[in-house]
């Protein structure tokens, strides 16, 4: 069995069908149209490997990667509103991780840890929902 690859790994992450999601991006974006909103992205890999040996040191590689969600510009609409679109989001992109099978992103089902923050796109504030996703393979 092949060992997954950053261009895989990145692409399924990418590829992730998050309901309420409108655009996804194939990169990091320097600035965003509101209109693309909510937006995806992946930012860039991180990956853990050990050796592989005859004596059964080191195992798969451990790879990733931050699945961001851009949701909407800081100073645009309420803040209870765009509270309650993070929240809502950040349900969805739970539901959508659940339900990746072993083999689709990595070979192992994923993990993850998601917080909500506002952050720069360009020159522009945002709400984000950023997902550190992880699987081994």
């Amino acid at each position: 069995m092949a060992i997954t690859t950053y261009t895989n790994f990145m692409a399924a992450l990418g590829a992730l069908s998050v309901s309420g999601v409108t655009t996804k991006f194939n990169y990091i974006p320097g600035q965003v149209d509101t209109a693309s909103l909510p937006l995806l992205f992946v930012r860039l890999p991180e990956n853990n490997e050990g050796p592989l040996t005859a004596d059964g040191e080191g195992g798969w590689p451990r790879l990733t990667a931050e699945v961001v969600i851009a949701v909407e510009p800081y100073a645009q609409n309420r803040h209870q509103q765009n509270y309650a679109a993070t929240v809502t989001l950040i349900d969805a992109l739970a539901t959508a991780l659940r339900a990746v099978a072993p083999g689709v992103v990595a070979k192992s089902k994923l993990s993850w840890e998601t917080r909500a923050r506002q952050d720069y796109i360009g020159e522009t504030l945002y709400w984000l929902i950023v997902a550190r996703v992880t699987g081994n393979g």
